[in-house]
């Protein structure tokens, strides 16, 4: 019998923590890439609602060809900015390693909508791989 509840109960912490570890957004994830709306000329926004209280995250990965600056910014629904990401400092070179790559976590404080604002710099379009969870 005491080994009945002790398995329940842990049964029961791995089911809750598990569901705690979930992120935003709310419509699940997200990915686009060259074939669904992930080519970027310049800038590339995206509003998406994400659940309060909950680790969200967005990943943008250029095409490499070339290496290009990638900047990220999230705002909320008054227009402040929750995150930011941009090449490191003292990086002229735009084909230095890492500028093709973008990443913010945040713990959005309340449901609500939050665009993501994604920068190319150039003429061409970025065939970028965009997550959003």
């Amino acid at each position: 019998m005491i080994r009945c509840i002790a398995l329940a109960v842990l049964v029961g912490g791995v089911v809750l923590c598990a569901r705690l570890s979930e992120a935003s957004p709310l419509q699940g994830t997200l990915i686009f890439d060259a074939r669904n709306g992930g080519q970027v000329v310049g800038k590339w926004s995206r509003t998406v609602k994400f659940k309060g209280g909950q680790r969200a995250c967005v990943v943008v990965m250029g095409d490499h060809r070339p290496i290009v600056p990638i900047t990220l910014e999230i705002v909320d629904e008054a227009g402040k900015q929750v995150a930011f990401d941009a090449p490191g400092k003292g990086i002229d070179a735009s084909d230095a390693p890492g500028n093709d790559i973008a990443a913010v976590i945040w713990y959005p404080p309340r449901d609500g909508d939050y665009t993501i604002h994604i920068g190319s710099p150039g003429v061409e379009y970025n065939d970028c791989w965009i997550a959003i969870r």
